[in-house]
């Protein structure tokens, strides 16, 4: 039978990343550790010429071209899909995290970029991770690509009220190798990826505490993006395709649109005055925090969900304005970037998920004997001690299963026992409690260590 001359879809490229493993050929890449199901995949491809151009004493004469440098820029959409790389995209980004099965197969991983002394690195800065890309092509079985010592240059992350999050992962790397035996797929079979409206946005000022902040409410979209700058240039002692990274100066910046509402819209004059009713300018900087609180479903037959809370500690408002004249709805959108302090993480995000371990860790790297210096933001640190306060939701006597309960920035939703735990720090708290089909209801709860608050609902 003759083949065939229709072309293939280009649906049929998969990829995901891994660890390089230590017998790897020219041929094959046999060895990655996890697929991504993402979209929009990139090379990035770039090899740049140079014109050898010379005098004769009459004119100048173009001599031929050459090949100064070679190298590759992969990257791809993708959604936040939990296992599935979502995970290993902020250890790529930040460079360290702890992690601590808080219950039966429930991972807690805190990721972070800190100010770290590594006794074993001659108390030098640890450099974040590399690792192994690959890109198949399931027509074929030699159209493989793999991207060798490829580093997570920037992140940007992306929220509508009506779509689901996504996150646009942007790696340096060699020029890829190609003709490679393309690697087999394994995906799981089910997905745990963050949905429309489960992401909440919390903003407050700098000296309160995460709990404390007030929550937007109703957003439009927002978006942040942390880019390190980074840099690839060929050395002397480097491969062709082959080059050193150099770090640049890191930015993060970020934006949210709201609706303009009388709650919001004092928003505006903060920024510009200083405060909700400043007549004025003001010469002195803003300074905020905000925080993305991504709730979903429970994992497993455990009291947790799948969650992620991205944390920038301290950012300062850049802009902030709404439209004065048009014919559609009259909404306000903020700007802000990063402002970064010595000795703590500019940003901290901690996960919730089933996944034990995440695809690539680099070997050496060894957590016990790392000093973490968080500065004022220290989890650890004893004035700040997190307290285990179990909520029980009931209606009479029957346990309400799906009961939200909400501190702040702090979210849990109760189990078939109607109950749900919120890690706390001393203080008094106002909390609120609802479910659809019944009225919402707020306590005022004093934390001075761990306890259990019942709370009764009834329908609306």
């Amino acid at each position: 039978m003759a083949k065939s001359n229709i072309a293939p879809s280009a649906t049929w490229h998969f990829w995901g990343f891994g660890n390089k493993s230590d017998d790897l050929d020219k041929e094959t890449f046999a060895k990655y550790m996890v697929s991504v199901r993402g979209v929009d995949f990139e090379s990035g491809n770039d090899i740049s010429t140079e014109t050898d151009e010379g005098h004769t004493g009459t004119a100048s004469i173009d001599m031929g071209e050459y090949r100064n440098d070679a190298s590759s820029e992969p990257e791809w959409e993708d959604a936040w899909r939990y296992g599935e790389g979502f995970e290993d995209y902020w250890y790529h980004l930040l460079g360290k995290y702890t992690k601590e099965e808080v219950a039966t197969g429930v991972y807690h991983y805190k990721f972070f970029f800190p100010s770290i002394v590594d006794p074993t690195n001659n108390d030098n800065p640890i450099e974040l991770p590399l690792t192994t890309i690959y890109n198949g092509f399931a027509k074929t079985v030699d159209d493989g690509r793999v991207f060798n010592n490829a580093m997570l240059n920037e992140l940007e992350c992306n929220f509508k009220n009506d779509e689901k999050p996504s996150i646009h992962p942007k790696y340096l790397s060699d020029y890829n190798n190609f003709n490679m035996t393309n690697p087999s797929r394994s995906y799981a079979k089910n997905t745990n990826f963050v949905k429309p409206k489960q992401v909440a946005i919390y903003y407050g000022d700098v000296d309160k505490k995460l709990e404390e902040l007030s929550k937007l409410g109703c957003y439009l979209e927002s978006s942040f993006s942390i880019n390190n700058n980074a840099e690839t240039q060929p050395c002397q002692d480097d491969e062709f395709g082959k080059n050193t990274k150099f770090m640049g100066s890191r930015e993060t910046e970020g934006s949210f649109k709201v609706p303009w509402t009388d709650k919001t819209r004092k928003l505006e004059p903060e920024f510009e005055g200083g405060n909700s009713k400043s007549h004025s300018v003001t010469d002195e900087s803003i300074y905020k925090q905000i925080a993305y609180d991504a709730v979903g479903g429970k994992i497993g037959d455990s009291t947790y969900n799948y969650r992620t809370l991205i944390h920038f500690q301290k950012i300062v408002l850049t802009n902030a304005e709404s439209p004065l004249s048009g014919d559609e709805a009259k909404d306000l959108t903020v700007e802000w970037k990063v402002s970064e302090e010595s000795g703590q993480s500019f940003v901290t995000v901690d996960i919730w998920t089933d996944l034990s371990d995440l695809h690539t860790d680099n070997e050496g790297c060894t957590l016990n004997d790392l000093k973490y210096d968080y500065g004022v933001d220290d989890p650890s640190n004893s004035a700040d001690t997190k307290y285990d306060i179990k909520f029980v939701v009931k209606e009479g006597t029957t346990p309400i299963k799906g009961a939200t309960v909400t501190v702040g920035a702090i979210t849990g939703n109760t189990d078939d026992k109607g109950e749900t735990i919120l890690s706390l720090t001393a203080g008094d708290y106002s909390v609120s409690i609802s479910k659809t089909g019944y009225t919402t209801k707020t306590e005022q709860v004093k934390v001075t260590g761990k306890t259990t608050v019942n709370v009764a609902l009834v329908k609306s």
